[in-house]
């Protein structure tokens, strides 16, 4: 049932229900597992020596607002969007059409997807593309490969989701 880049994807994982369970039990687990990894760090390390004072200051506030969005986001969709579209699925590829995603409710979704996207940007260009330095802690190395996963996984449950999930309940 994982959908990885290099896996042809089964028709059961491509119905509403099957990409709902996918990215509540899949994606959003291991997005939340790595954000987990990077917040303990970040908050043993109220300052990254790595860092100077203002870049560190910045990285902590921008994981902070992805966190909180991404985990909003999560949490709307977990307890409200995706029941409400299992309710209504009626075994086809479609959704009996519902008020589950309103045309508002998806451009608000995707304003949030906006905004994660951009804060990640930032993070990234904060941090000079997840570069390392030898001198640096391994802790720290383990902190920004752990970011550039994180940032992978949110890339592909946001290219799900409006590529497969909500034009498949839009439409």
């Amino acid at each position: 049932m994982l959908l990885h880049e290099t896996e042809r994807p089964s028709q059961e994982v491509m119905t509403p229900e099957g990409l709902c369970n996918l990215i509540e039990f899949r994606y959003q687990r291991d997005i939340k597992d790595s954000a987990e990894k990077i917040s303990e760090y970040l908050e043993r390390n109220a300052q990254v020596l790595e860092l100077s004072d203002s870049v560190s200051e910045l990285v902590h506030m921008l994981f902070l607002k992805l966190k909180d969005e991404v985990d909003h986001l999560f949490r709307k969709e977990t307890m409200i969007i995706f029941p409400c579209i299992k309710h209504h699925y009626d075994g086809t590829a479609k959704v009996i059409p519902t008020k589950c995603v309103e045309n508002t409710v998806y451009k608000n979704i995707q304003g949030t997807h906006r905004v994660i996207l951009n804060l990640m940007q930032k993070l990234r260009q904060v941090l000079d593309n997840y570069q390392t330095d030898p001198s640096w802690s391994k802790d720290w190395t383990e902190c920004l490969d752990e970011m550039f996963t994180m940032e992978n996984k949110i890339y592909n449950w946001i290219h799900l989701e409006q590529n497969y999930l909500y034009p498949k309940i839009n439409s």
